[in-house]
């Protein structure tokens, strides 16, 4: 873990008034063409020093001057921006954040993570000066407030900042569908999110772009209303990007104590779109984490996972704790990954040992991963640390317990039983109040496994998890207490459909 101090990072996006229309060096005063100390620009895969004709745009300069000027004055602070602005550019199209993305989307995430992959940053915020070109179109200025939701969402979901402050100009321009767009950005349904006004500013002949005094009023108005937000923004960096897995980190300090490796559960279809497992409840306890996630649930059955685990060991320096911890797919990626790792604890809850039919040919569960990864490459016995306490939570009740019985297990191991929690031991253990009870002691003497059993137990009837697996359970050789437990369910906020629909079995089985 690189000890230096993490640079305050700002995204800037958006068309031709964030590039900088025809503004050169000769529009500033000669006090302001200089570099600009303590700033830097993202440029070709490598940062530059902030001044003018800097950045991917070899010729001009956008509102990034002047904001850089303010933010340092109002802060202080090291100052890194990626920048990526075309003139003409549509949130329709380029900018666009459906399906994979446009052009210009994806070279932002791409840009924004590669620049984070270099060093600790604190993510401040987006800047967003767009919506002219969407302007000239009914129908993209009618769908423009969807389309900028959805931008923001997506945009915080791949960079895994889900509370992303962003800050968007007002746009100015002639045109008919002007104000739609205006009133779409002013009242969009987006967190942490404020607008600046340009009408005031001065513009260009044409009316729709700034003059180089108003990209100084537009970059210092940018910075008074980023610097607004509360300043307490997590470091992040990002330490791998591909294809298949995401890995990064995000912590309050660059020399934590310990910290925890959270692997992702499976999903159904893209696991890019999910957010880091645990993350908001590891956010609340102000906990260091790298989180890992992975687009394909493929149990982690290839050589790259072995890469991305030493990168994150090499990234966490070796006298600091680390704790693996994950459920189900994740639970198993911990304890797959935990030598590799070199990691202190694994927390494995309802992990698999594994899913291929050909070592488990009894498993019915996951049917669909294990038909796409056709065959486990990996043993677990060849992998997992000898020395890590493996702290191992499942329901005894549940198939889980055949995969259980799989692990070659000996004094570092511990089994823990939560019974009536089928496959959803994580959701059992937050129900009842006992998953916070997980992470005490967790970089010491490690979490109080009888006070975690105690709390489970004694509230039981406060899960939902509880209550539907009992319902389930008890439905063919005891219909009254299943009838009982659909209506405890109820009452904890289960699942209405799932509820149903067993009633209505249990109805169905009374009058045959």
């Amino acid at each position: 873990m690189v000890q230096n101090t993490p640079s305050d990072l700002i995204l800037m996006a958006g068309q031709s008034n964030m590039a900088g229309h025809k503004v050169g060096v000769d529009d500033l005063a000669e006090t302001e063409r200089g570099l600009i100390e303590g700033a830097r620009i993202w440029a070709d895969g490598a940062w530059v020093p902030l001044g003018v004709d800097a950045g991917y745009q070899k010729r001009g300069f956008g509102p990034e001057l002047s904001f850089a000027r303010q933010w340092q004055v109002q802060t202080g602070r090291p100052l890194s921006i990626v920048k990526l602005a075309k003139g003409g550019s549509y949130l329709s199209r380029g900018w666009s954040a459906e399906g994979r993305g446009g052009p210009l989307y994806q070279r932002l995430v791409a840009e924004a993570r590669a620049a984070m992959a270099t060093g600790p940053m604190r993510l401040r915020g987006l800047l967003w000066m767009q919506g002219e070109s969407d302007a000239l179109d009914l129908e993209d200025a009618q769908a423009y407030g969807a389309r900028f939701e959805g931008f923001v969402a997506r945009l915080r979901q791949d960079l895994g900042v889900p509370d992303l402050p962003v800050v968007a100009g007002l746009i100015t321009a002639p045109g008919d569908h002007v104000d739609l767009v205006r009133d779409a950005i002013a009242s969009a349904d987006v967190t942490a999110f404020k607008t600046v006004e340009t009408r005031d500013l001065a513009h260009r002949p044409d009316g729709i772009h700034l003059m180089a005094s108003g990209l100084a009023a537009l970059g210092q108005r940018f910075a008074d209303a980023l610097s607004s937000f509360e300043d307490s923004v997590l470091i992040r960096q990002w330490l791998w990007t591909s294809g298949q897995y995401h890995a990064w980190y995000e912590g309050e300090t660059l020399t934590p104590n310990g910290v925890v490796i959270s692997l992702p559960h499976a999903v159904a279809d893209d696991g890019f779109a999910e957010p880091g497992f645990g993350q908001r409840f590891f956010r609340k306890r102000g906990t260091a984490v790298v989180y890992v996630r992975a687009r394909m649930s493929n149990w982690f059955q290839d050589d790259e996972v072995f890469e991305m685990a030493r990168a994150i060991r090499a990234f966490v320096p070796k006298e600091t704790k680390l704790v693996a911890y994950g459920a189900s797919m994740g639970a198993y990626g911990g304890l797959l990954l935990s030598g590799a790792l070199g990691a202190d604890r694994v927390l494995a809850v309802a992990p698999q040992y594994s899913i291929d039919r050909a070592i488990v040919p009894w498993e019915k569960r996951w049917s669909k991963a294990a038909k796409r990864i056709n065959g486990f490459v990996h043993r677990m016995e060849d992998h997992v640390s000898p020395t890590a306490q493996k702290l191992v939570f499942y329901d005894p009740l549940n198939a889980d317990r055949n995969q259980i019985a799989l692990f070659d297990t000996d004094e570092t191991w511990s089994l823990i039983k939560i019974p009536l929690a089928s496959h959803q031991v994580a959701q059992r253990l937050l129900d009842s109040k006992s998953l916070p009870l997980l992470f005490e002691g967790l970089f010491e003497d490690g979490p109080p496994v009888n006070d975690i059993r105690k709390a489970a137990r004694d509230r039981r009837r406060d899960s939902k998890v509880y209550w539907l697996t009992l319902a389930n359970k008890s439905a063919e050789r005891r219909p009254g207490l299943a009838l009982y437990a659909i209506d405890r369910c109820l009452e904890v906020g289960g699942p209405k459909w799932k509820l149903k629909k067993l009633r209505e079995t249990l109805s169905a089985r009374e009058t045959t």
